[in-house]
């Protein structure tokens, strides 16, 4: 089984297919109603001999039903704390091996790093438990922080398509990476990410907004882009019309994977929700700029004794 959840990781288990040359059956559970779900969903077809789609209600239910009959030996995952997938995993008849799920991979504190004691809903697994049991990460990334170097297999994402013909017109567009700051279980947080996307839409003069596949967070409807591919792919469409395409974004691993194509330029912005993730790709040579929820300036008078200098 080859278990994914959005179009990143099909991009990532197809290469994972290449190294291994197993014989899968795919599965893909849809995150959201974005079309980019079905799209990459039917896409696993390529490297899968069989593949199901789950959504809607009562998934657990229907994942038994299809694998009833099925002799599952390997699993492969790559979101390490999904109920569905590791619901189905049995470490007594199957082996577990994991693949990349976007910035995880890279951000030292995330949902993977932290807690390791925390239980996996509808399982008898940790956190921890799960990422011991992993026997190989396949990872394109060459400094992969979730497991240690001699569990990694380093992959090397392929997507330029073979009839990519560059343009040569001296034409520029710049586009905005949609993502969620904070919690999706908060309000304020979802206010917050709109403010500032906003906020960011106006002031650069963005062209074009992609939403993120698994977060229906989609207001700018002057400027939403209805993508196919996920972006990694979608920047060569792109490149095929524009000579110059400016890539804006928090901390999407996008702007890495892209960073390095000929006529691209990346943008990072930094808020007070995403400093520790924004230093993290600063490091990785994407240049950043702080963007505040506010316009309103604040001059903070501090008292020091003997410290003037210093401060």
């Amino acid at each position: 089984i080859i278990f994914c959840t959005s179009p990143f990781q099909v991009l990532v288990a197809k290469e994972v297919a290449k190294v291994v040359s197993e014989n899968f059956i795919g599965i893909y559970l849809k995150m959201s109603d974005d079309k980019r779900q079905s799209i990459y969903a039917k896409k696993m077809q390529d490297f899968c001999e069989e593949v199901f789609v789950l959504e809607g209600r009562n998934t657990l239910e229907k994942v038994h039903t299809f694998l009833r009959d099925k002799e599952i030996k390997k699993l492969y995952l790559a979101s390490l704390d999904n109920p569905i997938a590791l619901n189905i995993f049995n470490p007594d008849s199957m082996n577990l091996y994991t693949f990349d799920d976007g910035s995880t991979s890279i951000v030292p504190l995330n949902l993977y790093t932290q807690n390791f004691e925390r239980g996996i809903p509808y399982t008898n697994f940790t956190l921890r438990e799960v990422m011991s049991l992993s026997n190989r990460h396949y990872t394109v990334f060459e400094d992969c922080i979730l497991f240690p170097k001699e569990k990694q297999v380093f992959l090397k994402l392929h997507l330029e398509p073979s009839h990519f013909h560059r343009a040569k017109n001296g034409k520029k567009i710049s586009v905005f990476l949609g993502q969620f700051l904070g919690s999706l279980l908060y309000q304020e947080d979802l206010e917050i990410t709109q403010k500032i996307t906003a906020k960011i839409l106006i002031e650069q003069e963005i062209d074009y907004y992609y939403p993120h596949p698994r977060v229906p967070l989609n207001p700018y409807q002057d400027k939403l882009k209805e993508a196919r591919f996920c972006f990694e792919e979608e920047i060569y469409l792109l490149l095929e019309e524009y000579e110059f395409v400016e890539v804006h974004g928090f901390y999407s691993t996008s702007l890495l994977l892209v960073k390095n194509i000929e006529g691209v330029s990346v943008h990072g912005y930094r808020t007070f929700l995403t400093t520790h993730e924004s230093n993290v790709f600063a490091k990785r040579g994407v240049p950043y700029q702080n963007v505040s929820q506010s316009d309103t300036p604040v001059d903070i008078v501090m008292p020091v004794y003997n410290g003037a200098e210093t401060i």
